[in-house]
């Protein structure tokens, strides 16, 4: 049984010369558009990673900027506040399960105590 790759090339010396021409010319065709679609696309990333950079280095200034008037005790005070940010996770986790729980109570105290 003959593999695909060789029927492909029987069919391909079956055409006559112009036609193999042709052919080849619209492989060439096909593969220089990709490589045009490949290069336009390099082309926008390369943009758009210039656009990231020059965004970093924006914020590296602004930081750098702000770094230079606070003291180190500062500094790691900010680093432990926004790590350690406490009441934001009591608020978010736990707050909103003692409500229920409390709120459950006294719709359990208001019926008298008693299921339906």
């Amino acid at each position: 049984m003959m593999s695909n790759g060789q029927t492909s090339m029987q069919a391909f010396k079956s055409l006559s010369r112009e036609e193999q021409i042709e052919s080849l010319f619209v492989i060439v065709q096909s593969v220089r558009n990709d490589q045009a679609n490949d290069k336009r696309e390099h082309i926008e990333m390369k943009v758009d990673i210039s656009y990231v950079k020059s965004e970093m280095q924006g914020i590296r200034k602004r930081r750098n900027l702000s770094d230079k008037t606070l003291t180190t005790s500062d500094k790691i005070m900010a680093v432990l506040d926004r790590r350690f940010d406490t009441w934001a996770w009591f608020r978010d986790k736990v707050l909103p399960q003692v409500m229920t729980v409390i709120v459950f109570g006294i719709l359990y105290m208001v019926f008298g105590g008693k299921l339906p």
